[in-house]
């Protein structure tokens, strides 16, 4: 059962963070051949200047996309 944590700038409604959990939830199900139901997905609000240390404990060989910086 995955689970998928999303952590971005604040400010976007929770309407908008449904649609994007929904749409994560279902590529990630069809990608692994899952039903949406075994997918999970959260999505926690980072002030900027907290960003770097946000992620910082996320080791370079767990993330697949993007930077640290």
């Amino acid at each position: 059962m995955p689970h998928i944590e999303i952590k971005m700038y604040p400010g976007r409604s929770r309407e908008l963070k449904q649609a994007l959990a929904e749409k994560v939830c279902l590529a990630c199900a069809e990608a692994l051949a899952l039903p949406k139901s075994e997918v999970s997905v959260s999505i926690k609000d980072v002030a900027p200047e907290n960003w770097a240390a946000a992620v910082a404990h996320i080791a370079d060989a767990d993330m697949f996309i993007g930077t640290k910086d």
